[in-house]
């Protein structure tokens, strides 16, 4: 090699190398310069963490200057205003992303004015990615939570954090099924449901095969009515490592005609089947990681439509509330399904009208009134005077008392008699269609 080419060459380099320098040390001075400031730390200064144990983090916020302000909501899942940055990425399953996208977003804010001294927000890096490999990792954070004077779109001001280190060491079995029995009963002799709700969500990391029967388990249990610890059992359903596995345990749970279904496990299935898809796209080109969500939409239907004919096929070996209640999931997916919900609804129309009469009267109230263009039918009078006779809800009874009226009139009419003489009148009844 010419040695004119040669000096070109380092001259080059050397170039880059102050450029790159430049760069960094513009950054510096900007980011010294925003008058609001944000630093990253590890919560309790733990640095070390097996596969699965939650890796908590602090976000520290100040500004020595007035007007400022931060979203400090911490919603499940997280939502779009931080960006977590992990290094190397070989190892980290980007669980959240490839499940909700990245535009997450909620209808509220929980909004807290800046000062000198630190405003905290904590949060789980969990609660974005799972950790499958032992190593040595840093983690940073890009943040949208600082806000310049009034809170909305616009004023918005891009912060990003310094650098932490973390490392992971191996979860073996015995340790996974050490944690399980640990926060098993950490969450049964718990009252504050906030704790509960913590230990499920550490649960809920936890991605062996052991964790993830114990999670299947644990939510399709029907005495599980907690709508937090719900949430954080669901969460951990999708960071599980064998996806295949929880899928195959909530299928089987799905068509079972003994056991009563749940809505939302056809929404979880579905959700599962498409992580796993957009799973193995990004394996293959990572790159696409944050387009992937808004590119399957004709896909989500699809398996959607999948679980939803897998249910209609049990109503006939089901019966009693198992076959009502499966009936009141299917009822749900009628509208928007065009010319397919209508023959859905032609199927499970009469196992819904022979069964209302069972269901709880609050129950009862609710389908009918979500469904009454569907389900309205002459038959259901008996059904609606149960209703009335049941219930002293000034609210059911106003639904009822209207249905009953547009079926019958004059079986209404005794029941508005009854009202107008009641202890809940005021003035009349209001309803549209009440009789004279």
């Amino acid at each position: 090699m010419k040695r004119s080419t040669v000096l070109i060459r380092i001259s080059l380099t050397c170039s880059l190398l102050l450029l790159l320098i430049f760069a960094v040390r513009l950054h510096a001075q900007e980011t010294q310069s925003l008058p609001v400031k944000v630093a990253l730390r590890l919560a309790d200064e733990k640095d070390t963490f097996r596969s699965g144990d939650p890796v908590r983090l602090v976000l520290s916020f100040t500004s020595e200057t007035s007007g400022y302000v931060i979203n400090e909501t911490v919603t499940k899942p997280m939502l779009s205003l931080d960006e977590l940055n992990v290094s190397p990425k070989q190892g980290v399953f980007p669980w959240l992303t490839l499940t909700a996208g990245s535009s997450r977003y909620t209808d509220y804010a929980g909004l807290r004015e800046l000062s000198d001294k630190p405003s905290l927000v904590t949060f789980t890096a969990n609660d974005f990615v799972r950790f499958d490999t032992p190593g040595v990792y840093t983690i940073s954070v890009r943040t949208m939570r600082a806000y310049k004077g009034e809170y909305k779109l616009g004023n918005q001001i891009p912060l990003e954090t310094n650098a932490v280190k973390i490392t992971i060491l191996p979860m073996t079995l015995s340790d996974e099924s050490q944690e399980i029995t640990r926060l098993d009963q950490l969450i049964d002799s718990s009252k504050d449901i906030f704790v509960r709700e913590r230990y499920t969500e550490e649960l809920g990391y936890l991605s062996g095969d052991l964790a993830t029967r114990e999670k299947v388990k644990q939510i399709l249990d029907p005495a599980v009515n907690d709508g937090n610890y719900f949430r954080a059992l669901s969460v951990g359903l999708s960071t599980s490592r064998n996806r295949e596995l929880v899928i195959s345990m909530l299928e089987a749970a799905l068509k079972d005609p003994l056991r009563i279904p749940r809505y939302w496990i056809i929404g979880k299935l579905c959700s599962l089947r498409i992580l796993n898809e957009r799973a193995a796209k990004w394996t293959s080109k990572p790159d696409t990681l944050n387009l992937l969500a808004a590119s399957d939409a004709d896909r989500v239907r699809a398996v959607k439509s999948e679980y939803i004919e897998k249910l209609k096929a049990t109503l006939p070996a089901r019966a009693g509330q198992s076959q009502i209640q499966a009936a009141i999931i299917l009822l749900e997916y009628v509208r928007g399904e065009g010319a397919a919900g209508q023959k859905l609804l032609g199927a499970i129309r009469p196992v819904i009208l022979k069964g209302l009469e069972d269901l709880h009267v609050d129950e009862r109230n609710r389908v009918l009134t979500a469904f009454w263009g569907q389900l309205k039918d002459p038959i259901l009078a008996p059904v609606l005077e149960k209703t009335l006779r049941e219930s002293q809800d000034p609210t059911v009874r106003g639904n009822g008392l209207t249905q009953l009226y547009e079926l019958d009139p004059a079986r209404a009419r005794p029941f508005f008699v009854e009202e107008i003489h009641g202890p809940i009148f005021a003035g009349g009844y209001s309803g549209s269609r009440s009789p004279q």
